[in-house]
């Protein structure tokens, strides 16, 4: 199963071998999809014929390290063994993931392939992403006792680089949306002044939209829905995205605590390089014999990120 994460930097190198001595018929060690944080989803594809024994070893430092650490050896993927996708084809490749790694750190690592006595080594660099910085001063405030209409107009007044804070207070809001993007370089923050003291509670239905809406931080508060198991027909999530067949991208949640929901952070439409990490998500359901002997948790969820480059983590 290759892990899609693509590079943001890299930079090629080969070791010869010496004149007249055999070769492996293996191509350029690449990084597959977007960045992620924490991980390097590696790939070496396989040009020819390569025996089935040939293994892939891998090791990797930071640049600039004087140390090695060995990582775990890449998979081989065997197109004869793989059902046919219903579009393209499955190629043949070596392919894992080396994990555990810093954030925003550039690393150097060697993909070893042996087949009997031959050995050729490929190299590269790769970096992963780094986490959003920590928002700047606020520009914008939304005062404790706004209304429902009045955090949506601040929603919708957003531009890149703003810093949008909400003074410590309870929000009664109703299925609010966003749908204002900012850029790599200038996110969009939407924060409270403390987790636990700021609260959007919205009972109806969905807390928070995110419709089409790129370069995002919400962070630092609490999002709280019902509390009570909804119907089938009611979705009740912290933050739904999609469900117009447009996606968003580059997105981040972090130390944010969901509650009272039957669906924590969701998504209907492919999302790519998402960032999920740091907050508490408490559902409305028991998992006891009452629950679970009827189909009313069918459509719960804690966090659902379908497409590429996504991650979540310390939830």
């Amino acid at each position: 199963m290759r892990n899609f994460v693509r590079l943001t930097t890299i930079s090629l190198a080969f070791f010869s071998v010496a004149a007249g001595a055999q070769t492996l018929p293996v191509g350029n060690l690449q990084h597959d999809g977007p960045a992620t944080p924490e991980q390097l989803a590696l790939v070496v594809p396989v040009t020819g014929s390569l025996a089935t024994t040939a293994t892939a070893e891998v090791r990797y430092r930071s640049v600039g390290a004087a140390s090695w650490t060995e990582a775990h050896p890449l998979f081989r993927i065997r197109p004869e063994y793989s059902t046919n996708p219903a579009v393209g084809s499955v190629s043949d490749d070596f392919a894992w993931t080396i994990i555990d790694l810093t954030p925003g750190t550039s690393y150097d690592v060697e993909v070893t392939v042996s087949s009997g006595s031959t050995t050729v080594t490929r190299s590269a660099t790769f970096t992963t992403r780094a986490l959003p910085p920590a928002a700047g001063p606020a520009n914008k405030t939304v005062a404790a006792g706004s209304s429902a209409n009045q955090v949506q107009s601040a929603f919708d007044g957003l531009q890149p680089g703003d810093v949008l804070q909400f003074e410590n207070g309870t929000y009664t809001v109703n299925n609010l949306e966003l749908t204002r993007s900012g850029t790599p370089g200038q996110p969009i923050y939407i924060r409270g002044e403390s987790r636990n003291g700021v609260i959007l509670s919205d009972t109806s239905g969905t807390i928070l939209r995110i419709l089409e809406a790129d370069d995002v931080v919400v962070e630092n508060l609490t999002l709280r829905g019902r509390g009570s198991d909804g119907p089938l027909s009611d979705l009740q999530p912290g933050v739904y995205g999609g469900g117009f067949g447009n996606g968003s991208s580059r997105n981040t949640i972090r130390n944010v605590t969901i509650t009272g929901v039957d669906k924590g952070i969701v998504f209907y439409d492919e999302v790519s390089q998402a960032v999920v990490y740091d907050n508490t998500i408490v559902g409305n359901n028991q998992w006891n014999a009452q629950f679970l002997g009827d189909n009313r948790t069918w459509d719960d969820d804690g966090i659902n990120l379908p497409g590429f480059g996504n991650v979540a983590f310390n939830n």
